[in-house]
């Protein structure tokens, strides 16, 4: 008999563990863990658009990567529903997977948390948290995003952060927050609280790293093969070594408040008033600013001022 479960959404920044967590999932005997569906931004605006042909949405990365077969997309443009095309596509893939329940992880899912419970008001979503500093740090290195600016990783890690904390005033009982460190340094424990959030029961197999994924399609094998090794707490912390004091120092300054809320530490990685400290808290400053909106500038940068400068 298939598993029914409501619709699960595995989300969180980029660079978060969303793939070691859906890869975990995966190797569960009854739960196909999809590659990365856009479904939101790409399927379902293409299904909303009139234009849209059959071959258009086939070229979709989530229908590619999941190989969904000619005939399913048909059915999907004929139904043009979010959420029957939704179906459609969990059925496929499951079947494909000989398993019974479909898992979706797209990291930008978070942002399009209020349109997911539109389309599916019992949706559960399992958001993954990790210290924006290992997120930067790691953003550089991934093939996707490397050499970006350390500013501009911590205004994406702000921006998820944010939708986070939107979703858990709007959905807290439809939300579990797993903390990457813990899922790396604790794993059983996590994974027994996250299979009893989504309805299934644990299996032992999904701590076993000898076994392979469906979450990972072919063609990120290769950038992505931590994710779908041996479960490690060796990139926990590596900002502290990878990163200069000035670029750790800046990304503290950056993300301060909502670090802080997340409950890592803020400590400076300089003495408080040196001139090197002083010009990283310069750095930030000014870019908080030339990223706010002119009438709530200063409104909303004197709290983010005072906090910058007291240690935790």
């Amino acid at each position: 008999m298939s598993e029914v479960i409501d619709p699960v959404f595995v989300v969180g920044c980029p660079r978060s563990g969303t793939t070691l967590l859906a890869t975990i999932l995966g190797r569960h005997s009854k739960l196909a863990s999809a590659p990365e569906t856009y479904f939101v931004s790409q399927i379902a605006a293409a299904l909303n658009d009139p234009r849209t042909q059959i071959e258009d949405l086939s070229r979709l990365r989530g229908i590619a990567d999941l190989e969904i077969s000619t005939s399913a997309v048909k059915e999907m443009m004929e139904t043009r529903s979010p959420q029957k095309a939704y179906a459609i596509m969990a059925r496929e893939f499951t079947r494909a997977q000989n398993k019974d329940a479909f898992i979706e992880k797209t990291p930008e899912h978070l942002i399009y948390w209020r349109q997911i419970l539109s389309f599916f008001p019992n949706a559960k979503f399992v958001v993954l948290v990790r210290d924006g500093r290992d997120v930067v740090l790691s953003l550089n290195k991934a093939q996707f995003s490397s050499n970006i600016p350390v500013r501009h990783g911590a205004q994406k890690w702000n921006q998820y952060a944010r939708a986070h904390q939107s979703l858990i005033a709007g959905a807290a009982e439809r939300t579990l927050q797993i903390k990457y460190e813990d899922l790396v340094r604790d794993s059983e424990t996590v994974i027994r609280a996250l299979c009893l959030f989504i309805g299934i029961e644990f299996e032992e197999t999904m701590l076993d790293s000898r076994l392979g994924s469906s979450a990972i399609p072919e063609s990120e094998q290769g950038w992505k093969k931590q994710a779908s090794g041996s479960i490690s707490s060796k990139s926990v912390g590596r900002f502290k070594t990878e990163l200069s004091s000035e670029e750790a120092q800046i990304l503290t300054l950056l993300m301060s408040r909502r670090l802080k809320l997340y409950g890592y530490s803020t400590r400076p990685s300089m003495p408080l008033y040196s001139w090197s400290f002083v010009r990283t808290w310069l750095y930030s400053i000014a870019f908080q600013l030339a990223n706010q909106p002119p009438i709530l500038r200063i409104r909303k940068l004197m709290p983010s001022i005072s906090g910058s400068l007291r240690s935790p």
